[in-house]
């Protein structure tokens, strides 16, 4: 923070010492707004006007990513196909499919095509590497099914937490789910990633329903 900023903002003294001479004068709220002279000196906002603060976003945090295991797994390489799925509930299911067929729970899958690969292997001579193509109707994905090999479609869930003067609000929300700040109602957001160290989300216009700015949430 600079002094020229200091006296701009017309911060008073404290204890009849100048607003920059004290040490702790960034962790100081002066307009009781929530949010601290330094995070109003880094966006650039008035510190002594409670309406002008920065966004409510800043006060939101990614407490922890969640995912919801799904996976799908290539079991033989003679048609008809067999491919079991584990789903995030821990239930595992079986099916037999052939090229054009739509497998799942609700036909969530389609079969797109079948490719016969063995690899040379130096414990078996060859190993059976087969793929079968498939399209995920639910994210219309195509996705490569290799023999025996897991492939996990998690579906990823984020634990959010709004903090603001005291307030602890907690919100989980899906990848692709639009939600809202329970004490600030008035905007829809739209989580568009959910990473380990982060989550990305977008403000939504209610009018057409478009994504517009995308903003990072940290964890923390």
């Amino acid at each position: 923070m600079t002094n020229d900023w200091f006296r701009k903002s017309n911060l008073p003294p404290v204890n009849g010492i100048a607003a920059f001479l004290i040490p702790n004068i960034g962790d100081l709220d002066a307009d009781g707004d929530g949010y601290p002279n330094r995070e109003e000196f880094e966006k650039g906002t008035n510190p002594k006007d409670a309406d002008r603060h920065p966004p409510f976003t800043d006060k939101l945090f990614l407490v922890q990513r969640i995912a919801r295991n799904y996976i799908v797994v290539l079991r033989s390489s003679s048609p008809p196909y067999q491919v079991s799925i584990t789903t995030p509930d821990g239930r595992k299911r079986g099916w037999f499919v052939e090229e054009g067929k739509r497998f799942g729970v609700g036909d969530r899958f389609a079969v797109e095509k079948f490719e016969k690969k063995m690899v040379p292997d130096a414990r078996t001579g060859e190993k059976d590497m087969s793929e079968l193509t498939i399209t995920d109707n639910l994210t219309k994905k195509k996705i490569t099914l290799v023999k025996d090999i897991e492939a996990n479609l998690a579906e990823y869930e984020a634990k959010l937490e709004f903090r603001l003067k005291g307030r602890q609000e907690q919100i989980d929300v899906k990848k692709g789910d639009n939600f809202r700040i329970p004490s600030m109602p008035d905007t829809t957001y739209k989580v568009i990633d959910i990473q380990e160290d982060n989550a990305v989300i977008s403000t939504v216009n209610t009018i057409n329903g478009n994504t517009e700015k995308e903003i990072i949430i940290k964890k923390g």
